[in-house]
């Protein structure tokens, strides 16, 4: 994954330096760095001005401008040390090239044309290097050969850039893909070596990752409690702008869920515990959408539930005085239709039973009639044993009662004369 780096004034700055250098006329002014700035800008800079100046004298052959050749290696000398106190592996132990040796001194008599051509190639790599962090490609290094210190720091500060950035994109890219490929949230960067600008953008992104990893797993958290029917927990954690409104929404569904799932314990322990029916979840205008319409459902269901079982009580009370009139009316579908149809037919079977038995008992208590029969179409079981034992009871009285019966029966078991009648069977009665 390829990442461009933010817009750099001082590197912005070298490139402008670098083409004038590259392109001269010579001498080269280079500008004085405004912008942000640590050891590593002023020894470039320091650096630069005394490229310039060894740029200048191989141009003008030396002789009369050897003085800015010598003000350059002294710009350059000071921070040197300073480079290698703090940084002692940009530069290598025992390289020879370190030593401002110039040719005179190293015995080697090197042509000013040569020395600005080296100059200028050193330069154009550079430029090379610095225009290819620009697109993004920080694969790129300063490969020319060097032996002035000025040179070398230069070649050492841009490839450390190079080394620094691809080090960031790295480690980024290691976090991105961890967070959006993985999942893992928290990840945080770590390059070593990084300082001033570099450093403040690696703690930015860590904080960034951190201010985002805790309201996440802070809310995931209570994600898990409500899913076990925990409703107490609450998200606490510090927040401002977007992550406020979510903590806060997220606060709110949690109480929302308390209070619909109170409700709703309370309706079902006084209908299903304590026996009360017609219990109501008020909600007034705190539910919406999905709420409100599960709330009115349940208190339709809880509504309804109540009308048929206490018309379908009334009816049994009613039945238990001794009225039957009182039938079940009410709308219903499904099993509680069945349970009417049931509570009615049961109805109808005892008052069309007490309506045969209450005519029977008329006939043979008031009319004086004897044989009647109980007749209830419809009855099973118990009934029907009922209405058979009343039918034969009557049948038995009757015949009981019947002279014209009992005659029939003492001939059969005496083999009276045929013509005998009941007046045989009356007993004298006494002389006054």
């Amino acid at each position: 994954m390829s990442i461009i780096a933010a817009p750099d004034p001082f590197r912005a700055y070298l490139i402008d330096t670098l083409s004038i250098l590259e392109q001269g006329p010579y001498p080269a002014i280079v500008q004085t760095y405004e912008g942000p700035s640590d050891w590593q800008t002023d020894a470039i800079v320091r650096s630069l001005k005394a490229i310039a100046g060894r740029m200048y004298n191989a141009a003008a052959g030396g002789g009369a401008n050897s003085a800015i050749l010598d003000e350059g290696a002294q710009d350059t000398q000071a921070p040197t040390s300073e480079v290698n106190a703090l940084h002692p592996e940009a530069v290598p132990a025992a390289s020879p090239s370190l030593s401002r040796a110039g040719p005179a001194k190293a015995g080697v008599e090197t042509g000013a044309a040569e020395e600005l051509r080296l100059v200028q190639t050193h330069l154009a790599d550079i430029t090379r290097v610095l225009n290819a962090i620009t697109r993004g490609d920080l694969t790129q290094e300063v490969t020319t050969s060097v032996q002035d210190v000025a040179m070398l720091q230069l070649k050492d500060a841009v490839n450390g850039t190079a080394a620094q950035l691809r080090a960031l994109t790295t480690e980024i890219s290691r976090v991105m893909t961890e967070v959006v490929g993985g999942g893992y949230l928290g990840g945080q960067l770590n390059v070593s070596g990084a300082g001033g600008t570099w450093l403040e953008l690696i703690c930015s992104i860590n904080a960034v990752s951190s201010t985002f990893t805790r309201p996440w797993r802070d809310l995931g958290s209570i994600v898990r409690a409500v899913l076990h029917g925990d409703l107490s927990q609450r998200a606490e954690f510090e927040a401002r702008g977007e992550f406020w409104d979510t903590k806060q929404s997220f606060n709110a569904l949690i109480d929302l869920l308390g209070e619909i799932v109170s409700d709703f314990n309370r309706a079902t322990l006084e209908y299903g515990t304590q026996g009360v029916l017609g219990g109501q979840v008020k909600s007034g205008d705190r539910y919406q959408g999905e709420w409100a319409h599960l709330t009115r459902n349940f208190n339709s269901m809880n509504g309804k539930l109540a009308d048929q079982v206490r018309e379908i009580s009334e009816s049994t009370q009613a039945v238990a005085q001794g009225d039957f009139s009182r039938a079940v009316e009410v709308n219903a579908q499904g099993e509680m239709l069945v349970l009417k149809d049931t509570v009615n037919g049961m109805r109808d079977n005892f008052s069309a039973l007490v309506s045969e038995m209450t005519r029977i008992a008329r006939e043979y208590g008031v009319e004086g009639r004897f044989g009647g029969q109980g007749h209830v179409a419809g009855v099973d079981g118990m009934w029907k044993d009922l209405v058979d034992s009343l039918n034969l009871m009557a049948e038995n009285v009757s015949s009981a009662v019947d002279p014209s019966h009992r005659v029939q029966i003492l001939t059969a078991q005496f083999e009276l004369p045929a013509d005998c009648s009941t007046a045989h069977f009356e007993r004298p009665r006494p002389t006054p």
